[in-house]
C-alpha cells in the first residue's frame, strides 16, 4: 500500500488490523483462546471493535477507502499470504473473503 498507493506505512500496517484478526482467529486452539482472553469476546465482536477502534483515530478500515478496488485488494492479500510472514502467522490455509 505504501509503495504502490502512496499511502503512509503506519497506516498501511494498522488498516488492515480488522482483516487480519479475522483472519488469524479460527486457525490454532492456542492463539484463538489468547485472543478470546485478550478481546474478551467472540472473533466477529472483537473484529467490530477494532474496527470502531480505529474509526475512532480516523484510520479509514477498507481498501476501498484507499481507491484500491476489490480486485486488487485480494490480488495484495493473496501475495501477502504467500510470503514467510502470511504462512507463518495465519496459515497457508486460510481463505481470504474481502468485502
Amino acid at each position: 500500500m505504501t509503495l504502490r498507493y502512496g499511502l503512509p506505512h503506519g497506516i498501511a500496517c494498522s488498516f488492515t488490523l480488522p482483516l487480519v484478526l479475522g483472519m488469524a482467529w479460527g486457525e490454532h486452539p492456542d492463539r484463538d483462546a489468547a485472543l478470546q482472553r485478550v478481546f474478551d469476546t467472540d472473533r466477529n465482536t472483537a473484529v467490530g471493535r477494532l474496527r470502531d477502534f480505529l474509526h475512532q483515530l480516523e484510520v479509514r478500515t477498507e481498501f476501498s477507502d484507499y481507491g484500491v478496488s476489490a480486485q486488487d485488494a485480494r490480488e495484495m492479500v493473496q501475495h501477502a499470504m504467500q510470503s514467510a510472514r502470511g504462512k507463518n502467522f495465519i496459515g497457508t490455509q486460510t481463505s481470504i473473503a474481502l468485502p
